[in-house]
């Protein structure tokens, strides 16, 4: 079918956006790109692919940011550094190993989020502790979103490439 969704639900009439519902959840009709991104710098610019990345490495800058520039704001700071240190890098991990919108329900996606952050921030400070700088609230925030924004570069590199190399 070539036409376009909105030819396609005018065509059906009024009822015809629930009946297309339908068919999209059951996999009767598939909805593609007519223009989907050409490279990875492509995928990453469009916010239509690439917002989970960019709302992830942007709130937790915004995080690390209000931890260091509000000191005496502690309700914040415990706030943003338990989002930024317990739930970012599970998430962009996740996001990896499952890069496939239906491969998990939210429920399970959140989950694995918060165990997978647990798991990657005990390794960070196990890390952190045999380094020079030891394990303090800087190097811990500058770590944590170093491992933000490479996992999530590579998160976004495996989504990019089953968009381009589609497999069924």
């Amino acid at each position: 079918m070539s036409e376009s969704l909105e030819e396609y639900v005018r065509r059906l009439g009024e009822g015809g956006v629930l009946r297309a519902y339908r068919m999209y959840a059951s996999g009767e009709l598939v909805i593609k790109d007519p223009s989907p991104p050409r490279d990875f710098l492509e995928y990453v610019l469009r916010p239509d692919y690439s917002l989970w990345f960019w709302a992830s490495v942007l709130t937790g800058l915004f995080a690390v940011a209000t931890v260091f520039l509000l000191p005496w704001a502690i309700p914040l700071r415990l706030v943003l550094g338990a989002f930024i240190m317990f739930f970012l890098p599970g998430y962009v991990t996740v996001e990896l190993f499952f890069p496939r919108e239906n491969s998990l329900n939210d429920l399970e996606r959140l989950g694995l989020s918060v165990v997978s952050s647990f798991a990657v921030t005990s390794l960070t400070g196990l890390v952190l502790n045999l380094t020079p700088a030891g394990i303090n609230v800087v190097s811990s925030a500058v770590t944590t979103m170093v491992y933000v924004t490479l996992i999530g570069l590579a998160a976004a590199y495996r989504k990019w490439s089953l968009i381009r190399k589609p497999i069924a």
